[in-house]
């Protein structure tokens, strides 16, 4: 099959119509179609030909995870492998989401982060590396997280290594918790940008970003549990936190959710304020 003249790209099979570019790279285009077999809409990516490709896609096949996009269909032709997702229309890149809302709030921002890490650390059990991880490559809303593209850069035969990925990553989460991207080969703590930032988390972020000036690296495995137990106890996010979610979640038209935090904020503040005024006064039973 001849490639598209306006892009370079080769067109996806007839078994797929109304093919268009969705984006991201321009010689590997992601292509949104109709599959005519299965009636509904899919995203199509063409997988390198060869032997290095195949072994990548057989091990991303194996991995079983909620935040990867599981494969419909593989087609082999003589161009590549088109590999077919099913097509998530309300989902849209994290990058689109942080150029109009800058940064997310704390606990999405952990939420979105520790799902990622998740999804690493079972890859590099199979071997399997990123070489793209950015914002444009995650597709994200009502927090549920897609990461797409991982093994792409490996069966291109481009090497990719582990620190590689894990910059890459302290790059994207200094920006989901501040707005702002770090300086190159700068130790950019995002605490210094943004309060109430728990302090394991901004440390593990700079490790991250100087992963290749550390004698002790951090793993995914290590920034698997860091961010899972970040995600569990509510008790442990601040006021603030709840505010900040709870002010996002009113913003995104999830009026009941947002109320159940703005409650918590809430009984919390007057908690700690009716502590506060017991420290200063002192208990009724001091006093008797």
């Amino acid at each position: 099959m001849n490639p598209n003249p306006s892009n370079g790209a080769f067109p996806p099979p007839k078994r797929f119509s109304g093919a268009v570019v969705l984006g991201r790279e321009p010689e590997t285009p992601v292509w949104l179609a109709l599959d005519e077999e299965r009636g509904q809409q899919v995203q199509l990516r063409l997988w390198p030909a060869g032997t290095e490709s195949a072994q990548v896609l057989k091990r991303l096949t194996s991995l079983s995870s909620p935040f990867l996009p599981p494969p419909l269909d593989q087609l082999a032709t003589l161009d590549g492998v088109w590999v077919s997702h099913a097509h998530h229309a309300s989902c849209v890149s994290l990058e689109t989401w942080l150029t109009r809302e800058h940064y997310l709030p704390f606990l999405e921002a952990v939420r979105l982060l520790s799902e990622i890490a998740s999804v690493m650390e079972a890859a590099e059990i199979e071997g399997l590396r990123h070489g793209s991880l950015q914002p444009a490559v995650v597709l994200w809303r009502n927090s549920h997280t897609l990461l797409m593209d991982l093994g792409l850069c490996q069966a291109k035969g481009i090497e990719v290594t582990a620190a590689h990925d894990l910059v890459a990553f302290g790059v994207l989460a200094h920006r989901v918790l501040t707005g702002q991207i770090p300086e190159e080969n700068q130790a950019n703590a995002p605490s210094r940008l943004r309060e109430h930032l728990p302090p394991g988390l901004s440390r593990a972020v700079v490790r991250c970003l100087c992963i290749n000036r550390t004698a002790t690296p951090v793993t995914w495995h290590e920034l698997s549990i860091l961010l899972s137990n970040l995600v569990t106890p509510a008790q442990g996010y601040t006021i603030q936190h709840l505010r900040d979610q709870a002010d996002w979640l009113r913003r995104q038209g999830q009026e009941k959710q947002a109320s159940v935090l703005e409650q918590e904020a809430e009984k919390r503040a007057n908690e700690r304020l009716q502590s506060e005024q017991a420290r200063i006064t002192g208990s009724p039973e001091r006093h008797n």
